[in-house]
């Protein structure tokens, strides 16, 4: 049996080739590829995935994992009834086929998402983008706090991967009250 086309990834650059074609993948199909091939031969569950790519502990449904791992494979030309790297593992979470995978370069530190950061004043809100790794959640604390103080905000609200708009409501309320 002919060996599959290698996959590499060079995670800072955010690109993607199989054999010497370059492969276009939207960021979460990219995160959960890199997450995937920094582990890769391992099973990974879905609730680790939710937790570490999705950065949420909901795991009760499961659906858009799936169709994201749907997606993948078909950018990568698998096939989910003989897979050649993403086999799922019924019950269990997925696995990247050892040795089809190489890293530019590996991911390095806690998460390589950015933070996003949502200024509020009162009665207004003003959301700004990407700020960039702020550090641990404690000097993450610490700026927020220093940022609110220094221009009168009602709260600094960051935010790992994608804004939750359900989570800003209570977000507000807590950071009043801190």
């Amino acid at each position: 049996m002919a060996e599959p086309p290698r996959i590499r990834i060079d995670v800072a650059q955010h690109k993607v080739w199989l054999d010497d074609q370059p492969i276009v993948l939207p960021r979460l199909q990219f995160r959960m590829l890199a997450y995937l091939a920094a582990r890769q031969g391992r099973v990974i569950s879905r609730q680790q995935i939710m937790r570490d790519v999705w950065q949420t502990d909901y795991v009760d449904d499961t659906k858009t994992l799936s169709m994201h791992a749907s997606w993948l494979r078909k950018r990568l030309g698998d096939d989910s009834d003989n897979p050649r790297y993403l086999t799922t593992v019924r019950g269990i979470g997925f696995r990247l086929e050892a040795g089809t995978v190489d890293l530019v370069e590996p991911p390095t530190g806690p998460d390589p998402s950015l933070t996003r950061v949502m200024l509020v004043k009162p009665g207004d809100v003003l959301v700004f983008g990407n700020v960039g790794d702020l550090g641990n959640p404690q000097q993450a604390h610490q700026a927020a706090t220093a940022l609110r103080d220094q221009l009168g905000l009602a709260a600094v609200l960051l935010f790992r991967g994608d804004i939750d708009m359900t989570a800003i409501p209570s977000a507000i309320e807590a950071s009043s009250h801190a």
